[in-house]
């Protein structure tokens, strides 16, 4: 009966919480970090400086959708919030009981942080929650069941965080700490698929690596010092701001609640060997060590620990279903107070959003960057229209010119709209190739901010006249929110200007793969001198090498099938047969788009290239030889696993001898053995599929019979 009654119960939150936040988000305008998203999904990249580029891929389909709308940019958040809920439903179910998850979701829904911020804007965070609680599902899972298989799951979810935001990579010291503190876990780190799932969430997070690289690790730098940047170790008054905030956020006693489990966690982590402690305590205590040190000295956003909070509301949840049902009186009190007061603080924003009915100083009301923004977009169309198409837009906020870029239309924005500022922001990436000092020179522009980022542009930039302000008051409700103000700039002198204004960068961009090819080349004609000097060698492994063609690998495959497989040959061979065919065919398809020629022709002009054997010109990329080898140390690693070792060591001597021959790249080579390994797979996972069909047919033909 309670199971059908909280689950009941659940829904209809579930339900009453997306009304409130599609209203919401669907009838307000955007805040500054929003319309920042908004512009990721417009200009798609690997990464960008402040933040990895998931929350721009995670709004762009929905843009597509619904159109540049408030409603278009809010969706992911939306759906993430409903699926946390869920999550937190389903987790407090089984780890408790169905009234401790219906609580958890309750909780989630009176914790502004997550009901009403993350929950409506979609930001980084709000992505990250989901991933999170599905790695804490997937690690309880694996260790419940076992199935090694789960951890190239762990691994996708690890990445796609990392994907979301920076701080997903508290996941690894999460799941590391526990595997160390639960003896049951340590026979995992001799297993392969842990390693391979790192190696998925790795992969996964390449693109930001390989942008970071490129840009000399600015975001790695900046986001570094944004949470560590002051060198003193404590400093009371913004050690105490942050616990305020923090409070704040969560709602003060439910906050109080949290950590009231979190000590109780800590301590049955040590005293008893209760797993369920052990896991809440290894996904909450990271997070809380990272960023309770960098608050120690250091203004840290409400947000930044949101994962470690998230976490907890599963115990506190246990703790409310335990407490509403005890004997304790006080408890009981507390209990219901709290929740009292965090539906209320979670209520202060929405009902500010609808009624404005706190006098709230603009400065220190975050709704007042819902309105306004569209007349502003209107009236510097207006002066844009009216002051002629040369005329450029621009700003000193990256949040201001994101916030207009929304609003205005499409051509204005991508071409007339700029941020000038000497603090490298993520414009000054978008802007690189357009050398704006010379762009702007002699140029009519508009300035535009608004209250509570108020700024002279004479204090910054050189113009031949700047004229008095127009001031565009916003009213909701008849009650003044806020007001911006737009400078019309006549004749810039830019280079009169700060030329840091024009392109914050300290550095020059990079190329990754690029540079990535150009060691590939320096290595190839490293190994070709000691080849050319050594000819005994270069022989030797050619002769090597010759393994891994086609011809060879089919007769080696059917003489060890033949000896030691002999009453499945067929089915076997079958199999080998299938995947290198498939591998050889794609190779081939490559081989014909690429046209990359080999090392002989691309260094005909510079290098007199030493080639054992046969002398080849095109074709290089990539590599029959590496492919054959690789899907045959895989198929007979997958037939006999105690060498498997071997046969991959004689894979790698193979793809190394065409380098060494003279022949390829270790790019071509990388590139075949990737395709021999990820056919085979794809091969075993097809014969997979198919057994499973057969078995279904035979078992109805049995049923029928």
């Amino acid at each position: 009966m309670d199971e059908k009654k909280y689950t009941g119960y659940f829904f209809l939150l579930l339900g009453l919480s997306f009304t409130v936040r599609l209203l919401i988000a669907s009838f307000y305008g955007l805040t500054g970090d929003e319309a920042h998203y908004y512009q990721y999904a417009v200009h798609p990249g690997l990464s960008y400086f402040d933040h990895p580029p998931l929350v721009g891929y995670a709004i762009w389909p929905f843009l597509k959708m619904f159109g540049n709308t408030s409603l278009a940019v809010r969706m992911p958040a939306l759906i993430c919030s409903t699926l946390c809920m869920w999550l937190l439903f389903i987790m407090g179910k089984n780890f408790y009981s169905v009234s401790s998850g219906f609580w958890a979701a309750a909780i989630f829904c009176m914790i502004p942080l997550f009901s009403v911020l993350g929950g409506i804007m979609t930001v980084p965070d709000t992505l990250v929650s989901v991933f999170w609680l599905l790695s804490i599902i997937t690690i309880w899972k694996i260790y419940l069941t076992g199935k090694l298989y789960l951890w190239y799951l762990l691994g996708f979810f690890v990445g796609i965080s990392l994907l979301a935001k920076y701080s997903g990579v508290l996941l690894y010291p999460a799941i590391l700490l526990f595997m160390i503190i639960n003896p049951q876990m340590h026979g995992y780190f001799k297993k392969k698929q842990v390693y391979l799932g790192f190696a998925i969430s790795l992969i996964i997070f390449s693109p930001v690596l390989v942008w970071n690289y490129n840009n000399h690790w600015v975001s790695f730098v900046f986001q570094f010092k944004h949470g560590f940047g002051e060198k003193a170790f404590f400093n009371i008054s913004l050690f105490t701001q942050n616990i305020i905030a923090q409070m704040a956020v969560i709602s003060p006693l439910i906050w109080v609640m949290i950590f009231f489990c979190l000590f109780e966690i800590i301590k049955k982590t040590f005293k008893s060997s209760d797993m369920l402690n052990r896991l809440f305590f290894s996904f909450s205590f990271p997070v809380f060590a990272v960023f309770g040190y960098a608050s120690l000295s250091n203004e840290i956003l409400p947000h930044w620990p949101a994962a470690g909070y998230l976490t907890l509301i599963l115990p506190c949840a246990s703790f409310i279903t335990e407490g509403l049902h005890s004997s304790m009186r006080r408890r009981k009190i507390f209990i219901k107070v709290a929740l009292v007061i965090g539906i209320i603080f979670t209520s202060v924003i929405p009902v500010q959003i609808f009624f404005r009915c706190f006098s709230i100083p603009t400065q220190m009301d975050p709704t007042v960057d819902l309105y306004g923004w569209d007349s502003a977009a209107n009236f510097v169309e207006y002066l844009y229209n009216k002051y002629g198409p040369e005329t450029f837009l621009f700003t000193h906020k990256f949040y201001l010119a994101s916030h207009l870029a929304f609003y205005l239309s499409q051509d204005i924005a991508s071409e007339h709209l700029f941020c000038l500022s000497k603090r490298i922001d993520q414009y000054d990436f978008w802007q690189k190739d357009r050398n704006l000092r010379s762009y702007l020179n002699g140029k009519t522009g508009i300035f535009f901010t608004d209250e509570h980022f108020k700024y002279f542009p004479g204090e910054a930039y050189v113009f031949e006249k700047i004229e008095n302000p127009l001031q565009l008051d916003i009213y909701y409700r008849n009650k003044k929110v806020k007001s911006f103000y737009f400078y019309k700039c006549v004749g810039f002198k830019t280079f009169k200007t700060d030329e840091r204004y024009f392109d914050s960068r300290p550095f020059n961009q990079r190329n990754f793969f690029r540079d990535l090819v150009t060691l590939d080349n320096k290595t190839f004609l490293f190994l070709n001198r000691i080849a050319e000097k050594n000819r005994w060698l270069a022989n030797l492994l050619f002769r090597i090498g010759l393994l891994g063609s086609t011809e060879i690998a089919i007769l080696i495959v059917s003489i060890v099938l033949f000896l030691a497989k002999r009453e499945s040959f067929l089915k076997y061979l079958g199999t080998f047969f299938l995947a290198l065919s498939i591998s050889a065919c794609l190779v081939h398809v490559l081989k014909e788009t690429f046209s990359s020629s080999r090392p002989v022709a691309y260094f005909s002009q510079e290098q007199v290239i030493h080639v054992t054997g046969p002398v080849l010109k095109s074709g290089s990329f990539p590599s029959g030889h590496a492919q054959t080898s690789f899907l045959t140390a895989a198929f007979l690693s997958w037939l006999f696993p105690k060498y498997g070792l071997f046969f991959f060591f004689i894979a790698i001597i193979i793809a190394f001898s065409r380098v060494f021959s003279g022949v390829h790249f270790f790019r071509d080579i990388i590139a075949g053995g990737f395709i021999g390994l990820l056919v085979f797979w794809f091969t075993m996972r097809l014969k997979e599929l198919l057994n499973f069909f057969k078995r279904g047919n035979e078992q109805q033909f049995d049923k029928n019979k």
